[in-house]
């Protein structure tokens, strides 16, 4: 049966349309994949690190040195999102982030949600509040009713998810998810189920964590859950502990046949989850539990309708905890031991290794390194794995650790992977991903491509142009299509624009071809006060370099341009106002 076939056959298939994530160093998910290939460890690199501010006691012998934190965090566009100053400096960063992070996820799904015609829900989860408890709370002024009733809006948890839905203009299911480590993932399962059962037509789903204040490193304690020295090293017989971390991220699903319909671009297909509960059968409330985790991947094995002798990669938990990751271990190796005897045929792996533990946004960060997995179809490196756990090296293992990038491989077989998430308290989720089909791609029937822009200020186009200018260098013609048609319908307009003509004659020097000069078009609202541009509606090219455009305005004005290398004639309607020709 074909790959194509078997999608067909199973109408319970969500696919992933769109990413974002955020870690230290890092600002793209491309730049997330490069450094996952690389075997970078990017909590270990402490070259940014200011060390003027170093005080005295960062010095002893017992505090490690790590690169843990997002930089920046102040740095947040507050008039982009409609906040004045007050209400931004009242704001958690890990809610701006967040907020940041959903409107990525959407522009690359393609979504305007102010022109979608369906649901769009948010499911997402965040670290504990410590900056109210650090920056809100000593200035607390006379009035403390009020102030108080302004801080939990701008900084608690229960309002994570939902201003980032006020901001985006989210009308589905929103939600905050919060089960300690586990809470992006389990957004991600719960968000299958709002869309299987048509409580939404489209899901952002999510978490972010930012450590509250910011410093260079920890102090390590004897016994305790952090590393000895600055290292994660999951499953490893040298792991000492795990090192927490910043990180953000969000993926954006849509159910399977909605996004193959709409000819979204799909990085991975979910096929099946689980959350559960460790309940009271294990050492402590903070402790994990082999029985809960064996049947969470079994029960998502079944939603998926896989077996577990199917799944070449397991994206685990791994915290570079020896018992954690002991336990995490026995759990696999049981649920594996049922279906199949084959040793050696699973890649284990834990991108915890790379960029430290990120609390609530853990799990998003594991799914998205395996749908870039299975999108790139590359075994991704497992580093610190020198001296593999000895539960591994028995020779009778179905699981093992690649030092190196390896070619995932899957003669007349779909590529399935497994990713963990475990939350501290019990609560357990597990994914089940599958890459997405390939799909026929046809050349792209006009010669010519028109790519729209827009900004918040002119600056900001400029900086635009360059960077889709960058990215589309050394694009197909085929990208350069889907590109042209995205920036045209999903993208959410702003006051500055400008337009690109790329073609006619093929792609000539890159953007310098016979049309590809710069053709701004100046969209001036007429002269009624309440006007106000509306997206375009119309834009044609009449032939010799000749372009036609009519939008209208919010008082139902009509301006039409007649535009040629710089030389401009409008027409203009009002019915407020006649205007001259």
């Amino acid at each position: 049966m074909s790959l194509e076939h078997e999608y067909d056959d199973n109408k319970a298939d969500i696919a992933i349309i769109g990413l974002s994530i955020r870690l230290p160093g890092i600002d793209t998910v491309s730049q997330f994949w490069k450094s996952i290939l690389a075997g970078e460890e990017v909590v270990a690199d402490t070259s940014l690190q200011d060390t003027v501010g170093v005080t005295s006691a960062e010095g002893r012998h017992n505090f490690i040195r790590t690169n843990t934190n997002i930089r920046n965090i102040e740095n947040f566009d507050a008039t982009f999102f409609n906040f004045n100053i007050r209400e931004a400096s009242l704001m958690d960063p890990q809610h701006r982030l967040l907020l940041e992070m959903a409107w990525e996820a959407l522009e690359a799904a393609g979504c305007d949600p102010g022109t979608y015609e369906g649901l769009i829900g948010m499911y997402a989860g965040v670290y504990a509040n410590y900056y109210q408890m650090f920056n809100l709370m000593p200035l607390l002024n006379g009035n403390r009713a009020a102030s108080e009733l302004q801080m939990q809006i701008a900084s608690e948890k229960d309002h994570a998810a939902m201003m980032a839905a006020y901001k985006l203009g989210l009308t589905g299911p929103v939600l905050n998810v919060q089960s300690a480590c586990s809470s992006s993932l389990v957004a991600v399962h719960l968000a299958c189920e709002s869309l299987l059962t048509y409580s939404s037509d489209m899901m952002i789903c999510g978490g972010a964590t930012l450590g509250i204040p910011q410093t260079n490193g920890y102090y390590y304690q004897d016994n305790g859950l952090l590393s000895a020295d600055g290292h994660l090293r999951a499953f490893d017989k040298q792991a000492t502990g795990t090192l927490y971390s910043d990180g953000a991220g969000c993926v954006v699903l849509k159910r399977y046949s909605d996004a193959l319909e709409d000819g979204d671009t799909i990085y991975a297909v979910i096929k099946g989850s689980a959350v559960n509960n460790d309940g009271a059968l294990k050492a402590g409330y903070t402790a994990p539990a082999v029985t809960g985790q064996i049947q969470v991947i079994e029960r998502a094995q079944m939603n998926a309708d896989v077996s577990a002798r199917d799944i070449s990669y397991i994206e685990a938990h791994g915290t570079g905890t020896p018992l954690g990751d002991a336990i995490e271990l026995e759990a696999l190796h049981e649920v594996f031991a049922r279906h199949t005897e084959k040793n050696a045929f699973c890649a284990l792996g834990s991108v915890k290794s790379n960029v430290g533990h990120t609390g609530p946004a853990a799990g998003i960060v594991g799914l998205i390194k395996t749908v870039m997995a299975l999108r790139e179809r590359i075994l991704p490196p497992a580093i610190h794995a020198d001296t593999p756990h000895d539960r591994l090296m028995t020779g009778q293992s179905p699981f093992y650790l690649n030092p190196v990038p390896l070619e995932w491989s899957s003669p007349n077989q779909r590529r399935l992977a497994g990713v963990s998430s475990f939350g501290l308290g019990g609560t357990n989720a597990h994914v089940i991903l599958q890459e997405a089909p390939a799909l026929p791609k046809g050349p792209s029937l006009r010669r010519s491509k028109l790519f729209v822009l827009s900004a918040k200020s002119a600056e900001a186009l400029k900086r635009k142009k360059h960077s889709l200018q960058q990215f589309l260098s050394p694009a197909s013609e085929e990208l350069l299509a889907d590109a042209a048609f995205t920036l045209q319908t999903g993208r959410k307009l702003f006051e500055h624009r400008a337009i690109w003509l790329y073609g006619c004659g093929g792609r000539q020097s890159g953007w310098n071809g016979r049309l590809g000069r710069k053709m701004p078009l100046s969209l001036r609202a007429c002269p009624c006060s309440t006007s106000r541009i509306y997206p375009v509606s119309r834009l044609l090219s009449l032939g010799n370099g000749w372009l036609r455009k009519r939008y209208s305005t919010a008082t139902s004005c009509r301006v039409t341009t007649w535009q040629r290398n710089g030389s401009a004639r409008e027409l203009r309607h009002c019915r407020h106002k006649p205007h001259t020709p």
